[in-house]
C-alpha cells in the first residue's frame, strides 16, 4: 500500500510573495452553514457557498498574483480542516482510495473580478465509523 503526503506550497521567497488564502466572510448564508460543517457536520444538501476570495495581509492585488489547485483558508468562517480546492483538484482526489470521511461542498471563488467554480474539501471529519479490517492491510504493514 502507497502512502502520500500532499503539501500546499504558501510562501515564494524567489518572488517575495505568499500566496493567498481563501477567506469566506463574504458568504451570505455562512452563519448557517459554516459552524455546522466546523462540527463535523456533513451537510448533504448545502447551497453554493457564494463566494470566497484570496487573502493575505498585504494588498488585495498581492493576494490574487497567483491561483493554485489548493488554498488554505484564513479567518473565522469557515473554521473548519479543509482546503480550498479547484475541480481539477477534486478529481485527482476523489480517484483514489482515501480516507472515507470528507465531503466538498461547492463554492465560488472571487478571483480577479470573475466567479470561479472551486470546493471546500473537508477531510477528517469526526463521528465517521473507522474499521481497521477494513481499512488496514495487517498482513502488508509493520507496526513499530
Amino acid at each position: 500500500m502507497k502512502y502520500y503526503q500532499t503539501k500546499i506550497k504558501s510562501s515564494f521567497p524567489e518572488v517575495d510573495k505568499i500566496l493567498g488564502y481563501a477567506n469566506g466572510v463574504l458568504v451570505e448564508n455562512r452563519e448557517l452553514y459554516f459552524p455546522r460543517i466546523s462540527n463535523s457536520e456533513v451537510i448533504y444538501d448545502a447551497p453554493v457557498f457564494d463566494y470566497f476570495y484570496l487573502q493575505t495581509y498585504d494588498p488585495k492585488e498581492d493576494a490574487e498574483w497567483r491561483l493554485q489547485d489548493v488554498h488554505g483558508f484564513s479567518g473565522e468562517y469557515p473554521a473548519v480542516s479543509a482546503w480550498y480546492v479547484s475541480d481539477r483538484f477534486k478529481e485527482l482526489i476523489t480517484r483514489h482510495n482515501i480516507a472515507k470521511a470528507f465531503h466538498f461542498y461547492a463554492t465560488k471563488l472571487k478571483f480577479k473580478d470573475e466567479k470561479l467554480a472551486y470546493w471546500m474539501f473537508h477531510y477528517g471529519i469526526l463521528g465517521h465509523s473507522f474499521d481497521p479490517n477494513t481499512m488496514i492491510d495487517f498482513n502488508r504493514s509493520i507496526f513499530l
